[in-house]
């Protein structure tokens, strides 16, 4: 009985450590709005003892390059939901503005007015007319307004 249950935690044991998975975590602190570097970073195996830290970054192409959102701890294990992607246009830079209705597209220049990434919502006034729009920004950098109700 004793060499079965012996098997039985050895087995466990072997599929939990197959089970264990590195994680990537700060060898600095990163602060908010940091852009991260792979120098900044190192695999370990993460601490089973922190609770609730929902999906990490296992892979730096999770990672690097990404903005935190919030400050990163060394040798901590980086949480998904702590990162974005980092902005395409900042406040005040010029953006393109595009207006698409109807089969009708007008172009003009503009100034961002908040800061975003790729597919996120941002405002920007119409550098001719002083007219404040929203549109989406696209990969390329326009911000995009559709005609809107």
């Amino acid at each position: 009985m004793i060499a079965r249950f012996g098997l039985v935690a050895a087995a466990t044991l072997l599929a939990s450590a197959a089970a264990a998975q590195t994680a990537l975590m700060p060898t600095v602190t990163i602060y908010p709005r940091q852009i991260i570097r792979a120098d900044m970073l190192e695999a370990r195996e993460p601490d089973a003892r922190i609770p609730g830290l929902g999906a990490v970054a296992t892979a730096a192409s999770e990672i690097v390059g990404k903005m935190s959102r919030a400050t990163l701890l060394p040798h901590r294990p980086v949480p998904l939901a702590a990162l974005a992607d980092p902005p395409l246009v900042q406040i005040g830079s010029s953006v393109r503005l595009i207006f698409r209705a109807d089969g009708l597209e007008i172009r003009a220049a503009g100034v961002a007015l908040q800061a975003a990434a790729a597919g996120e919502r941002a405002r920007a006034r119409n550098a001719q007319t002083g007219v404040v729009v929203s549109g989406v920004l696209t990969a390329d950098g326009a911000l995009s307004i559709e005609d809107g109700p």
